[in-house]
């Protein structure tokens, strides 16, 4: 049974057949069945950046390509988008941890 809002998907001697919504009968063997797929319409929000949040990440990512480019290990928080040398990654997460047990 195909409901409305879908299709069913079938291969009849290995040619494409398109199901639409209602009851099929499929007896040959060679009619194999696929699944669904539905027709309903679907939206999607695309997320934009702006000119200076763009300028912005080509910055970072020059910053981190130059660091590389000399040895230096560098990480990016995740929250401001800031790189920062290993060494002082271990002791601000040394530091957070610290901190959350307090409370």
């Amino acid at each position: 049974m195909v409901y409305t809002g879908e299709v069913g998907i079938s291969y009849d001697h290995g040619e494409l057949r398109i199901l639409d919504h209602g009851r099929h009968i499929i007896d040959a063997s060679t009619h194999l069945f696929e699944g669904f797929l539905s027709t309903q319409q679907k939206s999607i929000r695309l997320v934009t950046e702006t000119h200076e949040e763009r300028m912005e990440k080509k910055r970072q990512n020059e910053k981190k390509r130059s660091a590389e480019r000399t040895g230096q290990a560098y990480s990016m928080d995740q929250k401001t988008g800031a790189y920062f040398e290993e060494e002082d990654f271990a002791g601000l997460k040394n530091a957070d941890s610290a901190g959350k047990k307090k409370q």
